[in-house]
């Protein structure tokens, strides 16, 4: 494996990968630059290993996968992971930039294009990128680890703070623009004129990612205008999130622009009933069309959850089983593992 920058350290997936005992090459190209001195040590990297296949994921090294192209054998096979949507909220210029490159070069490259969505191919398609040649990979996860564990709830919503009573939704995501949480605090507090004050005052929001914090002044403080201070638990990036998921009742996500979203996915895992946006890939998972709302509209977002919130013990828990056994049945690891296995392997 080949890494721009750095494989990390800690509990970072490259830092796991490096621990396995894979061999890791690692570049230390300094963030947002793209200098020659990357591009002279790929050349290297691929001079030397001469690869059968090389595997790019997302955009930036597909564009360097392909602009390297001539050091590889006729017969080498191209891969590119196109994982995301274009033009999502937030996104730089000079990322649309490498987008647009991308697309043209796409109608005269051999490479395939590997996606998690139907939402992303089409979305790319039409930005320019060429109609053929995609091959559809969902993300996989572990239905073992992520599964429901009621004798572990108690124990985690303890720890955690939460009366016994509680009603508890979740929200996982890094705190970036195309994460919604703008538009999910929105819709939080107009729930306040919605919902009875009974259940309204026992309402808490679990909140994990990276700078989802207290000591975020700016998250904060959108957060602190729908629900007060000490019904927010804002706990940064974990590694315990299977377990973390237990302790919820209803899971949220805000996203204005996701392609596959993982999170989502989790929770469905855990037999949580979910709420969401109808962005991307969402579409895909057969939510509930009550608890579905449109992207960047808090007034939407805000009646799904009013729906979601309302729904019966029984009806909670029905809705919790039928996600799991989508999840079991369409994104297990071996569903993706060999899909992969299929593409990069087969020649």
């Amino acid at each position: 494996m080949v890494v721009l920058r750095s494989a990390g350290v800690g509990d970072t997936i490259g830092a796991q990968i490096v621990e396995a005992g894979f061999p890791v090459i690692e570049l230390h190209q300094r963030s947002g630059s793209s200098s020659s001195r990357t591009i002279w040590a790929l050349w290297k990297v691929l001079k030397v290993l001469k690869p059968d296949v090389i595997s790019a994921w997302l955009y930036h090294p597909s564009l360097l996968s392909c602009l390297l192209s001539p050091l590889l054998s006729k017969t080498a096979k191209q891969v590119w992971h196109i994982r995301s949507l274009p033009n999502a909220r937030g996104v730089r210029p000079w990322n649309k930039a490498i987008q647009k490159t991308l697309a043209l070069l796409s109608r005269r490259s051999q490479a395939t294009l590997a996606t998690n969505s139907l939402a992303s191919m089409e979305a790319h398609v039409a930005i320019g990128f060429r109609k053929t040649g995609w091959k559809l990979i969902a993300n996989g996860l572990d239905t073992e680890l992520y599964r429901s564990a009621p004798v572990a709830r108690a124990r985690i919503r303890g720890e955690l703070g939460f009366p016994h009573d509680a009603i508890v939704l979740g929200c996982i995501g890094r705190w970036v623009p195309e994460k919604g949480y703008d538009i999910l605090f929105r819709a939080l507090e107009s729930l306040q004129s919605q919902l009875p004050e009974s259940v309204f005052r026992r309402l808490y929001l679990l909140g994990v990612g990276a700078h989802v914090t207290h000591s975020n002044a700016d998250f904060l403080r959108m957060a602190t205008r729908a629900l007060p201070g000490e019904r927010l638990r804002l706990l940064g990036k974990r590694s315990d999130v299977p377990g973390l998921l237990q302790a919820l009742d209803l899971f949220v996500l805000s996203s204005v622009s996701e392609s596959f979203p993982n999170s989502l996915v989790e929770a469905m895992a855990s037999a949580l009933p979910c709420v969401a946006t109808n962005t991307g890939g969402v579409g895909e998972l057969e939510i509930d069309q009550s608890l579905l709302a449109l992207p960047g509209n808090a007034p939407s977002l805000s009646v799904a959850l009013l729906n979601g919130l309302s729904l019966s013990v029984d009806a909670a828990a029905r809705m919790g089983r039928s996600n799991r056994l989508l999840v079991k049945e369409r994104y297990s690891l071996s569903n993706m593992t060999q899909t992969l296995d299929s593409l990069l392997l087969d020649t």
